[in-house]
C-alpha cells in the first residue's frame, strides 16, 4: 500500500541518517522516485556517496551525472556530465550504466559519431553489454547503416534473445 511505501522511505531514510558510512542505503534512496522528484534531497545523497567514497569514488559521479541528466539542459551541465560518466567508465568496473548514459546524451545532442564511438569503444574494452550492444545497433539501425551493423554481429553470442530483432532488422536491411 502506498502507507506502507511511505513508512519504508521514512524508515529508510532513518537508517542513512544514523548510518552516515553507509553507500547502499543511499544508492537505495537515489533509486527511489520519491527522492529523484526532491532535487534537494538527492542531492544531499550524492554529496553523502561523494563523501564516503572519496573523490576517486565510482558509485557518486554515476549518480550526479544521473542528476544533471534529470536537471534542465545547459553546456556546462554536458561537459560536467561528460567529464564524470569519461571518469567511471574509464575506471572500467561501473557497468553498462555510465556507457548508455553517456552514449544516450550524445544521442540526445544529436552528435551520433560521438555516440557511436562511446559504444563502440565499450564494445572493444572490456566484457560485452548485451544493452550497449543494443543500443549501437539500434543507432546504426536507425542510420541505414546495416553493413555496419551486420559487421559486429559475429562478435556477438548468437543465442542471446535481446539481440534476435536487431539480427532479423539487419538481415532485412540488408536486402534492400
Amino acid at each position: 500500500s502506498h502507507e506502507a511505501r511511505e513508512q519504508g522511505i521514512a524508515l529508510l531514510r532513518r537508517l542513512a541518517d544514523e548510518q552516515p558510512r553507509n553507500a547502499q542505503l543511499r544508492l537505495v534512496l537515489l533509486g527511489l522516485p520519491e527522492t529523484r522528484a526532491d532535487a534537494a534531497a538527492a542531492q544531499k545523497l550524492v554529496d553523502d556517496l561523494r563523501r564516503i567514497e572519496g573523490d576517486k569514488g565510482l558509485l557518486w559521479p554515476v549518480e550526479q551525472a544521473r542528476l544533471l541528466l534529470a536537471g534542465k539542459p545547459s553546456p556546462e551541465h554536458d561537459a560536467e556530465i561528460i567529464d564524470l560518466l569519461t571518469r567511471a567508465i574509464g575506471a572500467g568496473s561501473a557497468g553498462p550504466e555510465p556507457v548508455l548514459m553517456l552514449g544516450g546524451l550524445y544521442q540526445s545532442r544529436v552528435d551520433l559519431q560521438k555516440a557511436e564511438e562511446t559504444y563502440r569503444r565499450s564494445l572493444d574494452s572490456r566484457p560485452i553489454y548485451i544493452a550497449v550492444v543494443s543500443e549501437l545497433l539500434g543507432l546504426l539501425e536507425r542510420q541505414g547503416r546495416f553493413a555496419d551493423a551486420s559487421a559486429l554481429l559475429p562478435r556477438l553470442p548468437k543465442d542471446t534473445p535481446a539481440l534476435s530483432e536487431h539480427r532479423v532488422n539487419v538481415g532485412i536491411g540488408l536486402r534492400d
